[in-house]
């Protein structure tokens, strides 16, 4: 009779565990990431410095994938080919490397953030850091860093 009962609580036991396994699976799903569309886009950016000064910008710019927010053309400046990575619901880490090499002066820029997309894929907002490691000739080396905030929005179609 005490095996009967032990069965049956074993049993029992192992019917909550299954059925708990069923109620955990939709908390445990991950969202997918809403789709990015391709078209204009205007940015809206505020870059603060270590020291509290910030600098406002407002950017519009034909986007045909995700990746083209950080393809960035200057004089002097290389970049590596962007690096994105999804993360859990509806954000994408980005890691851009680059480098400003100049007469006299060698920069490597590192920027990590992580965009939060919204509105279907249609918005998004930013947060991240800009690091710099600076060698001038003559001049001690300097690392600075900035924090990057950012919103920005799909206005309609590339012209």
């Amino acid at each position: 009779m005490l095996e009967a009962g032990a069965m049956r609580t074993a049993k029992t036991i192992a019917a909550i565990f299954v059925l708990l396994s069923f109620c955990v699976l939709p908390v445990q799903a991950v969202e997918p990431v809403p789709t990015f569309h391709p078209g204009t886009w205007e940015i809206d950016s505020i870059t603060t410095q270590t020291d509290g000064r910030t600098i406002t910008s407002q950017t519009s710019l034909c986007a045909k994938e995700q990746i083209d927010f950080w393809k960035v053309a200057q004089a002097g400046l290389t970049c590596k080919a962007p690096k994105s990575h999804p993360e859990s619901g509806n954000q994408i880490r980005i890691h851009v490397r680059c480098q400003f090499n100049g007469e006299n002066l060698h920069s490597d820029i590192i920027s990590e953030v992580v965009e939060t997309l919204s509105d279907h894929g249609n918005s998004f907002a930013l947060e991240g850091t800009t690091t710099t490691n600076t060698v001038y000739q003559g001049v001690q080396p300097k690392q600075t860093s900035v924090h990057l905030h950012a919103t920005a929005h799909r206005t309609g179609d590339c012209q």
